[in-house]
């Protein structure tokens, strides 16, 4: 794994590597400091010369009726919204697993407590690919990508707002807009 002295030192390497990051900080991408303090708490790293990221991510598929929640937006803490339109999903952090993670999720995201979360271990299920990020144009990112289906049953059953609750200040997000949507191709291909 490479590690970077600050974010500076991350956009030179990437710099060096031929990937553009002008667009980052604008629109739905995150900022190269967002993609720092992801390496320095562990949420994704790059090995060797590589640039390509990786990073570890379990989606939580929740279930109302014929519906499945969907994150439709973030509130990001300088103003912009950004889309999301899929299932909560949270980077796992070196040395947590995935029901760690999908329990930290939905504590941080949806503002429960961890009794409230019923996590249903058999339906877990994984899958790797690369792809463009989203969060990151231009670079490209290996998901390892969990799937794993909770229960809960004090969620409110119309669109909401919920304050982002996290330990970490480093963290854009502020706040996360919810929905209950039919799934569809492409909600279903990415859960």
């Amino acid at each position: 794994m490479i590690t970077f002295q600050d974010s500076y030192t991350l956009q030179q390497w990437l710099n060096t590597h031929n990937i553009d990051t002008a667009e980052w900080g604008s629109h739905n991408a995150k900022t190269i400091h967002n993609l720092w303090q992801e390496i320095i708490v562990g949420e994704s790293h790059f090995e060797a010369e590589s640039p390509v990221r990786h990073v570890n991510v379990v989606n939580i598929i929740l279930r109302h009726k014929q519906q499945i929640l969907i994150e439709v937006a973030q509130e990001l803490r300088d103003g912009r919204v950004r889309r999301r339109n899929r299932p909560p999903a949270e980077k796992i952090m070196r040395g947590e697993n995935y029901l760690e993670a999908a329990t930290r999720c939905l504590v941080e995201e949806l503002g429960l407590s961890a009794e409230d979360i019923q996590l249903d271990p058999s339906s877990h299920r994984s899958q790797s690919y690369c792809s463009e990020s989203l969060s990151y144009p231009n670079l490209f990112t290996h998901f390892h990508l969990h799937t794993i289906e909770a229960t809960i049953k004090t969620l409110p059953t119309n669109d909401f707002r919920i304050p982002h609750h996290t330990h970490n200040r480093a963290d854009p997000v502020v706040a996360h807009h919810w929905a209950w949507r039919e799934p569809t191709d492409e909600l279903v291909e990415f859960a």
